[in-house]
């Protein structure tokens, strides 16, 4: 006697597997949680009790305490134009250069937004000398996410 291929129990755990599939893409975060298609984060959310420092603080704290994590809050007035890992911020203080793990993708529409990020505040030269367009002192933020704070119509 021939054995049958058990072809009701492929058929259903390709199903099966389709239904997880959607049911994780759902769970993302993002998708349709706000009127303007923005997440409330991106990367690792900013869990940080401490209140944000404005750029120039951080600047003074990071000299006095090298490798320092802090705090910030400002303005999105750039980022890259090809993934979005990086975005420059800008407060009432100053700019600052912000690097997010190369693999947490940000939309474009993020510009104009205010953000939220925690990291390590760390002195790199080569940042200060054309890098990404930054002109700025070398001052960079390393963090592995940002938060939107508050969304511009």
């Amino acid at each position: 006697m021939r054995k049958r291929f058990p072809v009701g129990g492929v058929v259903f755990g390709i199903v099966l597997l389709i239904a997880y599939g959607i049911w994780n893409y759902a769970k993302l975060p993002g998708l349709g949680s706000a009127s303007n298609g923005l997440s409330s984060s991106y990367g690792a959310p900013v869990q940080s009790a401490e209140p944000p420092l404005s750029i120039h603080e951080a600047a003074a704290f990071a000299a006095r305490n090298p490798n320092a994590n802090v705090t910030i809050e400002g303005q999105v007035i750039d980022q890259g134009s090809t993934m979005g890992c990086w975005v420059r911020l800008r407060d009432a203080s100053g700019t600052l250069f912000v690097q997010t793990d190369p693999m947490v993708y940000m939309p474009q529409e993020l510009r104009g937004q205010t953000v939220r990020a925690s990291g390590s505040f760390v002195r790199e030269p080569f940042y200060g000398m054309g890098y990404h367009g930054s002109h700025e002192p070398a001052w960079i933020l390393l963090t592995p996410g940002i938060n939107v704070v508050r969304r511009t119509s």
